[in-house]
């Protein structure tokens, strides 16, 4: 009897010893599960951050491209646009391990552009038009220029005004209006982005100072004034395929590009992405 009780509990301690082992490995290998799933969660989030990255370096580029594009009207936008795209893919692939490619481009909607010289007249007027939306508005002003003078009238904001008129004392241009007080030296043509507020002359102007255009407003009209030997050009883009103006002899623009519809794939040994997007080149901006 003695012999069998202590039979049964050598069972028992054995028995209790394997149950032991087996769930150790059973800890283990839970753990390691756990821990291969943190690393592929890593992995994918790392992955999601380059594909995002990928896609804004390209919208970023595709916008710089149809906005060069948009002002010459001989230019063919879908051409350069896919030129960059090649550019692109290559900078990538020698960069890091992935395919980045545009498949399809198309308009998805449409704009109208003028580049042309500095005048006195209503160079956009919205009162004919389905869109009161303005991309981009720039003035270039060549040396030894008369003065020049842009009224911008925003539909629910007030009119606001630059003035650029040289000084030849001092061999620059004096920049004047609503806010604005300043100069630049006039050895070469400055040209103002009035939705940037870019200026390229040096001087000490604020470029907040000198963003007269907001993409995402509306205006019901810009004019131009300038003096009889006013010398320069001005560039514009608004939103919609309407003419610009309806003043005779104003340029009234050409087709141009508001938004743009690309096919995008991401392709590397570890995720494959694809999907369609739409570019807006001007506005609100991804």
């Amino acid at each position: 009897m003695v012999g069998d009780r202590r039979d049964r509990g050598q069972l028992l301690l054995v028995g209790a010893v394997a149950i032991a082992f087996i769930i150790l490995g059973v800890v283990v290998v839970f753990n390691g599960v756990l821990y291969t799933q943190t690393i592929s969660a890593g992995d994918s989030v790392e992955q999601v951050d380059d594909v995002s990255t990928a896609e804004r370096e390209l919208a970023s580029g595709i916008q710089g491209v149809v906005q060069r594009t948009n002002v010459n009207e001989s230019a063919d936008w879908e051409a350069s646009v896919l030129t960059y795209v090649g550019d692109y893919r290559n900078a990538s692939a020698d960069s890091r391990p992935v395919i980045s490619n545009v498949s399809e481009v198309s308009k998805n909607e449409s704009a109208n552009a003028t580049r042309a010289d500095l005048q006195n007249a209503t160079v956009f007027d919205s009162s004919d038009r389905n869109s009161s939306e303005v991309g981009h508005f720039a003035l270039e002003v060549d040396p030894g220029s008369d003065r020049v003078n842009v009224s911008v009238n925003e539909t629910d904001g007030p009119e606001t005004n630059l003035t650029i008129e040289p000084n030849e004392d001092e061999d620059e241009f004096v920049l004047s209006g609503d806010g604005i007080d300043c100069t630049v030296d006039s050895d070469r043509t400055v040209r103002v982005d009035l939705v940037s507020g870019a200026i390229n002359a040096s001087g000490n102007c604020s470029p907040e100072d000198l963003r007269l255009v907001d993409p995402d407003a509306e205006y019901d009209d810009i004019e131009l004034e300038s003096d009889g030997d006013s010398e320069g050009q001005y560039e514009l883009v608004a939103r919609g395929e309407d003419g610009l103006t309806g003043d005779n002899g104003v340029p009234d623009g050409h087709s141009a590009v508001w938004s743009v519809d690309i096919s995008y794939t991401y392709d590397s040994s570890d995720v494959t992405y694809e999907r369609e997007l739409t570019v807006p080149i001007y506005g609100d901006r991804p």
